[in-house]
Order: C-alpha cells, then sequence, then structure tokens
C-alpha cells in the first residue's frame, strides 16, 4: 500500500508541474524588432537670417532681416505599425527691410497638422508653412524638416515677390 500512495504522490505532483504555463506574462510583439512611442517632444526654433523675395535673381524689394521663433510639440499617434505624426507649432516673426521705403513685415500664425507614415527609413520629412504678410500683401514661408533621430530642424526661409510700389513705410 505504500507503494501504490508513492505512486499516486508522484503522479499527482508530475500532472501539476507538467501542467503549469510555460508562456510568458508580459507584452508579445509581433515582430522582432521593438515599436517605440516617446512622449511629446517641444522645443523652440529660433527663426534669424536674411531673406528676399523669391522669384527675382537680384533682390530689387531688398532683402529683409528675419528675427522670429517656432515654438512646437509634436508626438506620434496612431498604430506602431503606420504611425503618424501630430505637429503644433506656433510661429511669430519680424521682417525688418533694408530699404528703408519699406514697412516693416511681420507674420504670425499657428496650426496642428498631421503627417501619416513616419518612417524613419525613408529619410526626412519636410513640411512647408506659409504665413501671410499683410503689410507687404506677401507670403512668409518657412521649411522644417523632421528626423527621427534628430527631431524638427529650420530647412529654409523665403519670401514671395510682391510689388514694392504697393507699399511703402509709413
Amino acid at each position: 500500500m505504500k507503494h501504490v500512495l508513492f505512486v499516486v504522490v508522484i503522479a499527482i505532483a508530475a500532472l501539476a508541474v507538467g501542467c503549469q504555463d510555460s508562456n510568458t506574462t508580459g507584452p508579445v510583439s509581433n515582430s522582432g524588432h521593438q515599436l517605440y512611442k516617446p512622449s511629446p517632444s517641444t522645443g523652440i526654433l529660433y527663426l534669424k537670417g536674411d531673406v528676399a523675395p523669391s522669384n527675382s535673381g537680384t533682390p530689387d524689394e531688398g532683402v529683409f532681416h528675419v528675427n522670429g521663433a517656432l515654438s512646437y510639440e509634436y508626438k506620434f499617434v496612431g498604430p506602431d505599425e503606420d504611425p503618424g505624426l501630430e505637429l503644433s507649432t506656433n510661429m511669430q516673426a519680424e521682417l525688418v527691410p533694408e530699404n528703408p521705403f519699406l514697412p516693416l513685415g511681420t507674420a504670425s500664425g499657428e496650426s496642428v497638422d498631421l503627417i501619416s507614415q513616419i518612417n524613419k527609413e525613408e529619410g526626412p520629412v519636410y513640411i512647408e508653412k506659409a504665413y501671410f504678410v499683410q503689410e507687404l500683401n506677401t507670403k512668409f514661408h518657412v521649411r522644417i524638416v523632421f528626423s527621427g533621430d534628430s527631431g524638427l530642424s529650420i530647412d529654409a526661409m523665403w519670401i514671395d515677390d510682391f510689388n514694392s510700389s504697393e507699399v511703402s513705410a509709413k
């Protein structure tokens, strides 16, 4: 009887050990690499430099000194397999003319843009923003570049052509 009781205890112990779940209890990724969505990133890009009307070979209307800032916040949205980028911007800038007969221009604006399918392997993403400059009756453009490795930076700034005879310093 001792042997029968011993065999029953061993069988129950073997059954209990054999029925344990050997799977991990943490989250499981479907792919071989871990996808990661960082928390929202914020910052300020300073707009400093000289711009001239875009279509003229020589700036007949003159050069404008840009002094301003573009504050931003971006975050990744959507599924891990196909993330998008939500970009919120707020821009304020002054365009100070070298020509004393032209008025000081101001440009400002804010927006929220959704850029779909951000993929680091495909290279940087360029985002062009245009802001109306009422004093010059033209637009001031800012091209922003987003790189997954380095975030946001200013790629280029320019203003559209305008008729200098229609605007004058006040």
